[in-house]
């Protein structure tokens, strides 16, 4: 069964798809001025947020730096757009009143939980990000095969759960804490501490009056001091822990973000490198990368390992990066074994499709139907693994379409590791999830869909890519024999997605030469 194209409303599509680009190109401009704002905020006061670093031991600005940019960057958004602003005296103080409840629990829940922290057994330790460690991102750094500091953000600010804590470790950036406050030397430090913030305060404020947008910026940093302040426990905890330690190096994921940024203070001043790794996609705006423009860059690791030469490229030409602090070896993954996927006829093709969520929901349902209905041409030679995105946690859309096609043949597979998936597979189809990018590295057909001539992601531009923009052209794809540009695939990969176990053995190289 095929359908006339039109009758998705391409026209239309077309016409939203202009207006979304227009509407995103102006928000880009008001992201880059926002950064360029707080980049000339931090340079009329450099002298003053310099002078706290040096009595305190850490620049409170690049500890905060993502969260006022997010602050500032969304109040700019919202007088844009004129989005009203919700009020927070509603209930304020039974908010206070869980707040303080919350509080207490955590700190009851690791006070009962604590351990004194032991000896470390090897040189290099990596502090782990709670949030990577639980969505699996993490897993290769494990690999390396340094021992773990368990680092979550802390507090939590209301928002804490027990099972945030994870099972309990000796190394837990909570007992690290504990420590430090039983020593009961934090009373003295934390009236020094605020000595320095509030001369700090005092030092800018002057600088600022008169200048709107600058008084925005600093009222947001300001507001943020319960977060500097307990960055400034965890400093002093942990530098006193690092300097009994005999460490060389402390590896770290999300490195610039506050609850990892101030572990490479307190190992700077302890004279121990640090090694970042790249957790996620980098572009030009990233407020955590980003710190070309400023005229002394903050704090960077040792090096930052990155996943290939393009994000190497934009940190050192755009992010205030110098070439010896970036490192491209692709991801850090474990050589996994191949899981059986679903059951089939060996002597058939294996088609794959990875299938995502979209904003148009006719054209979601177009390009599914047109996927089954291709199937359906091909029963005898292939058959059809759906892959849904995480995000569709029920197959009742995929039996939908299979009721419409009149085609139930196929079978939805979510349980299966994606690298399975991708090893066995002959050919992927793709819209622009970025299934594709991990699939780009297998050197292997990839049919995209792009019906409406915008190559989103530039597969197709890059060849990588085999554009498709209708039925007849999938068809046609799934049955010729295309030779896969493997020069262009492995050049992809290299600049922005490189992968293999030899990356595990690159850094560590680069961890013991450093």
């Amino acid at each position: 069964m095929e359908f006339d194209l039109s009758s998705c409303g391409t026209a239309r599509c077309l016409h939203l798809e202009k207006r979304r680009e227009k509407v995103n190109h102006s928000r880009e401009k008001l992201y880059q001025d926002a950064l360029r704002e707080l980049v000339a905020f931090y340079e009329c006061n450099r002298s003053a947020f310099q002078e706290f670093e040096a009595k305190v031991g850490f620049n409170p600005w690049f500890v905060q730096h993502f969260g006022t940019y997010m602050v500032y960057r969304n109040h700019k958004l919202s007088l844009k757009e004129s989005k009203p602003v919700k009020s927070k005296r509603k209930n304020k103080l039974l908010g206070r009143v869980r707040l303080a409840m919350s509080l207490v629990i955590e700190s009851l829940t690791i006070l009962l939980r604590y351990r004194s922290v032991g000896k470390f057994t090897s040189k290099y330790a990596l502090f782990s990000n709670a949030f990577y460690e639980k969505s699996g991102q993490n897993k290769g750094l494990e690999l390396l095969g340094f021992e773990r500091v368990y680092n979550r953000p802390w507090p939590s600010f209301g928002g804490f759960r027990p099972s945030m804590l994870g099972p309990v470790r000796s190394k837990s950036m909570d007992n690290i804490l504990l420590n430090y406050l039983f020593r009961f030397t934090f009373v003295k430090d934390f009236k020094s501490f605020r000595v320095s913030f509030n001369k700090l305060r005092n030092q800018v404020e002057p600088m600022v009056a008169g200048n709107e947008a600058y008084s925005k910026i600093f009222r947001i940093f300001c507001s943020e001091k319960h977060i500097i302040v307990a960055r400034f426990l965890q400093f002093k905890a942990v530098t006193l822990m690092l300097e009994k330690s005999g460490l060389l190096g402390v590896l770290l994921s999300d490195e610039n973000s506050s609850q990892q940024k101030i572990i490479q203070y307190a190992a700077g001043n302890c004279g121990i490198k640090t090694f970042g790794f790249q957790h996620g996609n980098i572009h030009k705006l990233h407020p955590n990368y980003m710190f070309g423009e400023y005229k002394s860059s903050p704090l960077l690791p040792t090096i930052t390992f990155t996943w290939g030469d393009y994000f190497s490229k934009l940190l050192i030409d755009r992010g205030g990066y110098r070439s010896d602090q970036v490192m491209a070896v692709g991801r850090a993954v474990a050589n996994k074994e191949v899981s059986p996927i679903a059951s089939g006829s060996p002597d058939k093709k294996v088609i794959l499709y990875a299938s995502q969520p979209q904003r148009d929901s006719k054209m979601r349902r177009k390009l599914m139907n047109d996927v089954l209905q291709c199937a359906k041409e091909l029963i005898s030679t292939h058959r059809l693994i759906v892959r849904p995105h995480p995000s569709v946690v029920d197959d009742e859309f995929f039996v939908e379409s299979a009721h419409q096609v009149g085609f139930s043949d196929f079978v939805v597979e979510r349980n299966v590791e994606l690298h399975s998936h991708l090893e066995q597979c002959d050919k992927l189809i793709v819209a622009f999830s970025t299934v594709g990018t991990e699939f780009i590295p297998y050197c292997k057909p990839m049919l995209v869909l792009d019906y409406l001539n915008l190559d989103l992601m530039s597969w197709v531009k890059e060849g990588v890519g085999i554009s498709v923009k209708n039925y007849r052209n999938l068809l046609s794809a799934l049955l010729s024999e295309d030779k896969v540009d493997r020069q262009a695939h492995l050049s992809y990969a290299n600049r922005f997605y490189r992968t293999g176990a030899s990356a595990l053995e690159d850094i560590k190289k680069a961890i013991y030469a450093a």
